[in-house]
């Protein structure tokens, strides 16, 4: 799990029931579920969590990108470069496929429980060409409210 910072506000506090934030700097006891063999890799930068989720998956893993829908068009220039890779890269015969670059929005604008007029943004289905033919490369999940989901496959 890849989020910019925004775990437990995205809703998804119960994983640090299985799991702890990965730290391989010094943990101090004020920490919140911090250990060196944590799950969860976050940190403020949008940028730089999916990116590391790209080399995760690389690696024949499966992992998710979770962050608010408003914040999610600081890394659309990554996601479009990526699905033109894995275009490319899926008829090389010796490449293996690898798991689909799965992002996770929340908090877009049908739902705003706090943060109101500066996570609105439901644009990135629009903006990123969700129409065209794509051969398998990715889906994004909306979270659209406490108990539900919607699922948006691309292939």
């Amino acid at each position: 799990m890849f989020s910019p910072d925004e775990t437990a506000s995205n809703r998804w506090a119960t994983v640090f029931e299985v799991t702890n934030r990965c730290s391989t700097g010094e943990i101090i006891s004020i920490d919140d579920h911090v250990a060196p063999a944590g799950r969860v890799m976050e940190m403020l930068s949008e940028h730089q969590c999916e990116g590391w989720l790209e080399g995760y998956l690389l690696t024949g893993r499966h992992g998710f990108f979770s962050c608010y829908e408003a914040f999610i068009h600081i890394v659309d220039s990554m996601f479009n470069q990526h699905a033109k890779w894995l275009k490319v890269t899926n008829h090389i015969p010796w490449r293996r496929p690898i798991a689909s670059l799965n992002y996770l929005l929340s908090s877009h604008v049908w739902r705003q429980d706090h943060n109101g007029f500066s996570h609105q943004d439901p644009g990135f289905m629009n903006h990123e060409g969700w129409g065209q033919n794509h051969e398998g490369w990715g889906q994004v999940l909306h979270c659209n409210n406490a108990f539900g989901f919607e699922l948006n496959n691309f292939s």
